[in-house]
């Protein structure tokens, strides 16, 4: 079997098992198991397989048919200009996400100090990092999964990073300094709604998408803990649920904030909420 009659036998093999993106999936699964780029599978795509590699790659797509996350499986994750490790016991980055750096960075200064909080694989303060020169980032997260992918993450870029473990829960210790930006991605789903998440969804860390009992448990914490270590005439930016706008906007006056913005993601939907501490 060469590698191209492979690639559509697991692309058949993902349609059939209801994989929407099945064609994309399968080019996706083959150039990352045979360590190909997209010029590199064209290339070398009539090159045989052997018995091994074709039941490794079999086994692959049954975990992907199983509902698997196809970033797991291929272990790396392309976000904004970067390319980040992820896999079980990490959340997945999204474009959403992408969004929630973009903004941020927008009207942050050069050489300005951040603090991500609820880390997670670093997306969110590598993101940064990667759109405005010169500055620093603080990472907080205290899974044990998650926090292994952090550290690779920052290790692999040059950017001014510092990985921490620590509860987002409690007051911050004396590790922390004063930031000109706090930023979070948090676990934001209500806990009565995680049994009625898509499937794929079911395979990420719980710890990374529970938000309480109504969803607003980490915001609450971030607001009432850590907002001490915000300069004045910093911001907050937050990552929110769709249906979670009024209600951040609510929590953010009741801290004290000012230039309080709701902003929507690609599909109109609320997904950032921001912020500004006064001078």
């Amino acid at each position: 079997m060469t590698r191209r009659e492979l690639l559509k036998q697991t692309e058949n093999a993902l349609a059939s098992g209801g994989i929407e993106n099945a064609p994309s999936e399968a080019r996706w699964l083959l150039e990352n198991f045979f360590s190909l780029s997209e010029n590199e599978w064209f290339l070398n795509r009539e090159k045989n397989c052997t018995q091994t590699e074709a039941a490794a790659v079999e086994e692959l797509t049954r975990r992907r048919i199983s509902g698997e996350p196809l970033q797991y499986l291929i272990g790396r994750w392309p976000f904004l200009s970067l390319s980040l490790y992820v896999g079980p016991g990490v959340l997945i980055p999204r474009p959403e996400t992408e969004q929630l750096c973009q903004a941020a960075a927008e009207n942050l200064k050069e050489g300005s100090s951040i603090l991500d909080l609820c880390s997670g694989s670093g997306a969110v303060g590598l993101g940064i990092c990667s759109l405005k020169k010169a500055v620093s980032a603080d990472c907080v997260e205290l899974s044990r999964d998650a926090f292994s992918y952090l550290e690779r993450n920052l290790n692999q870029y040059p950017y001014k990073t510092r990985a921490i473990s620590y509860d987002v829960l409690n007051r911050p210790d004396c590790r922390f300094g004063q930031y000109d930006l706090i930023v979070s991605n948090p676990p934001y789903i209500a806990d009565k709604e995680l049994s009625a998440l898509p499937r794929e969804l079911s395979f990420e860390p719980e710890m990374a998408l529970s938000g309480g009992e109504d969803g607003l448990l980490f915001y609450r914490a971030i607001l009432a803990n850590w907002l001490t270590l915000l300069r004045p005439g910093g911001s907050v930016y937050f990552e929110i649920g769709e249906n979670q706008g009024e209600k951040l906007r609510e929590l953010l006056y009741g801290s004290g904030l000012s230039d309080i913005r709701i902003l929507k993601d690609f599909s109109g939907n609320d997904r950032i909420a921001s912020a500004r501490k006064e001078d």
